[in-house]
């Protein structure tokens, strides 16, 4: 399953059963979604909850601009019932979500030293 997909999966997991939001709330967060818009789905999904409106397709959809939306959502509902787990979710979106922290953070290194940065300086 591609990273994609998963991040759809878990987000219509969210969709599907709001209830998991408050249960994996301490392991949730924007920076786990790749996609700006699962980003933007996951914010909004955020942002019902915190004014506590009912979390549905078309609640979603009036928060995120772009064509398509409501059908796009539809399809990560229709995944919500994969076999696929929450936690197995995101374990894999915290895992990739560290490697591009990683990866950003040997890319930083690379170019200071190839600045000719003191070693001292970027440590």
């Amino acid at each position: 399953m591609e990273i994609y997909e998963i991040e759809q999966t878990l987000l219509g997991k969210l969709i599907v059963n709001s209830q998991l939001l408050d249960k994996y709330s301490n392991l949730l967060h924007e920076d786990l979604f790749e996609t700006p818009f699962s980003k933007s789905v996951y914010h909004a999904i955020c942002k019902l909850k915190d004014k506590n409106i009912p979390i549905d397709i078309l609640s979603i959809a009036k928060n995120i601009k772009g064509k398509d939306v409501a059908l796009n959502l539809s399809f990560m509902t229709d995944l919500a019932f994969d076999f696929t787990e929450v936690i197995t979710c995101i374990g894999i979106l915290t895992e990739e979500f560290q490697k591009r922290t990683l990866k950003g953070i040997v890319h930083n290194v690379h170019n200071r030293l190839s600045d000719q940065e003191e070693l001292e300086l970027i440590i």
